[in-house]
């Protein structure tokens, strides 16, 4: 037995699983011996098999799993990562993902270092470049290591490892039938259909507080295949990866990481930098989580009828950053909710706010006007 494990998921796809299994034999095992499991759900053609018993694997144990009825893609992922019981950890991915030829030096080196610790449900290989909840570019705060914290779980390509797996498995097996929604949860996640086995894992990760380890630079991208998931195929989730073999990387503790975001990927950091009990504040820059808790004190960029403690200026990148430098300006404001005064600012809609996320040289002057108009209209919507 080795003692990590690749496990590739297939359903009806032979083309991309062709495509990601010549991805996964371009990178770099270091000489090690890694077992490949390419999992093939029932889908009534054998073309996936096919192409999977062909596949040649000279870096170890190849084996083909297949199954005599159709399971489902929730099951068939869950079954999945069962699977790790059997190694110290395990890289998954569905058959739209293409991977880095380091990936597996980030892995073997991620598990290594986190393992031991439970807050850690799982490490990341892909990098998101988007909010999903906000439909806004997410870029994060840049530090000195090569991985920061988000407590949102992975389905474009992740490691679980097994004690963890096994944690988040019977934390699952206690759940109901039906999917119980919180404040805490995303409207975006709790939206999935019924099939996605995800909006469990991120729920896990809110209750349990627990997180997932992302790189700075990606270990793999996204096809976006048309499939279970998509109608039709997209390069909206594609992302720059590494391409370079790197052979250290620079890892950190959870706790003395300064780059750590919440499920709905604002900075969980910024209460101790405003001065502010972390359970008091708000931060709600990308204006999904609308104060949902009613936290005294909130930290957006939506005009609100509330005592204004702080202002600053949207114009560094990532958003946050504004806060750590003292950014003059009148973008983001950080409310005293239990002091209610009439916002001066409520018929100020800067130029910069609504073009923040776009090269400006690129905007025209009605591609700006109708920016305006679309966030004025969100603000009086949520009035």
């Amino acid at each position: 037995m080795t003692q990590y494990a690749i496990v590739a998921i297939g359903y009806n796809r032979p083309r991309s699983m062709e495509r990601l299994l010549k991805s996964l034999a371009q990178a770099d095992y270091d000489g090690d011996q890694v077992t490949l499991i390419i999992s093939i759900d029932n889908s009534g053609d054998d073309s996936v098999q096919r192409c999977a018993e062909d596949f040649d694997w000279p870096f170890g144990p190849k084996i083909v799993k297949t199954y005599p009825q159709r399971m489902g893609l929730r099951r068939h992922v869950l079954t999945c990562g069962d699977l790790v019981e059997d190694y110290e950890a395990i890289a998954v991915f569905e058959d739209d993902i293409y991977v880095s030829p380091n990936f597996y030096q980030y892995m073997k080196q991620a598990v290594a270092y986190y393992e031991g610790d439970d807050r850690i449900a799982g490490i990341s290989l892909y990098q998101h470049l988007w909010n999903v909840h906000a439909n806004r570019p997410f870029v994060p705060l840049a530090d000195s290591n090569d991985v920061y914290f988000v407590q949102f779980a992975q389905s474009w390509g992740q490691v679980w490892m097994k004690r963890q797996w096994m944690a988040f498995r019977k934390w699952y097996e206690e759940q109901g039938e039906e999917f119980q929604e919180s404040a805490d949860i995303p409207d975006y996640v709790a939206s999935w259909p019924g099939t996605s086995w995800l909006k469990y894992h991120v729920k896990y990760c809110i209750e349990r507080n627990k997180y997932f380890v992302y790189p700075y630079v990606s270990q793999c991208t996204n096809f976006t295949d048309a499939g279970e998931n998509f109608a039709i195929p997209s390069t909206g989730l594609q992302v720059p990866f590494q391409t370079g073999i790197q052979r250290e990387y620079r890892f950190v503790t959870l706790d003395d990481s300064d780059t750590v975001y919440d499920a709905f990927w604002e900075n969980e950091k910024l209460a101790g930098i405003l001065g502010l009990p972390a359970d008091q504040l708000c931060t709600d820059l990308y204006g999904v989580k609308k104060n949902r808790k009613n936290q005294r004190y909130w930290l957006t960029l939506e005009i609100k009828d509330y005592k204004i403690v702080r202002s600053f200026g949207l114009l560094l990148k990532p958003q946050e950053q504004n806060i750590l430098a003292d950014m003059e300006g009148t973008q983001i404001f950080l409310y005293d909710t239990a002091r209610e005064e009439k916002n001066p600012y409520r018929h100020h809609v800067g130029r910069l706010a609504c073009s923040y996320d776009f090269r400006g040289d690129n905007l025209s002057v009605g591609m700006l006007k109708n920016l305006m108009v679309n966030k004025v209209n969100r603000q009086l919507r949520h009035k």
